[in-house]
């Protein structure tokens, strides 16, 4: 999957129904203090190409995922924004209790800003991945992709998923 080319001309339905959304700030382990490091999440996950592009699309970076895990060695990063994205790779659904392959383009992926990024680094924090990331990601680059400016387009899109999020908590919590 490709978040750049996929995703650009397609606004996601502001009706779009969340049931799930991950943001753990975990602890970068590694001993190289200037890592990106993260996790893929749709049921434990392994084996996936993990591609680092900037707001054009270049790859900057690619490793693998391993045990849901990566990590990109030191970068100079001075895109406006970055893509993080999941292609391939194999996961235990939760729910078949059955080892899946992942086809394209079914990957996951995250979108964060520079300055997000270098703080990431700096406080040796990690990266989640997830569907709603993904949904996220799709929602942020509509709207680049439509003229708005990238902080006002991360706002909108976190205000649209938290609030999605925050309306299916309460469905459950009143059922």
């Amino acid at each position: 999957m490709s978040c750049h080319n996929t995703i650009k001309s397609n606004r996601i339905n502001p009706n779009l129904n969340l049931t799930h959304a991950n943001n753990h700030d975990y602890k970068n382990k590694s001993n190289n203090e200037k890592n990106l490091v993260g996790s893929v999440i749709k049921g434990p996950m392994d084996g996936a190409i993990i591609k680092l592009k900037d707001a054009h699309g270049a790859l900057v970076a690619s490793t693998t995922l391993k045990k849901g895990a990566f990590s990109f060695n030191e970068q100079n990063f001075t895109s406006e924004y970055y893509t993080i994205e999941s292609v391939g790779g194999i996961y235990d659904d939760e729910a078949s209790e059955q080892i899946t392959q992942i086809g394209l383009p079914q990957g996951l992926c995250t979108l964060l800003s520079n300055e997000k990024i270098q703080t990431i680094v700096k406080n040796k924090e990690s990266i989640t991945i997830t569907p709603a990331t993904t949904i996220f990601t799709a929602l942020v680059l509509s709207d680049i992709s439509n003229g708005i400016n990238l902080d006002n387009a991360i706002t909108e899109a976190y205000l649209l998923v938290t609030l999605e999020v925050a309306k299916n908590l309460g469905d459950i919590l009143i059922a």
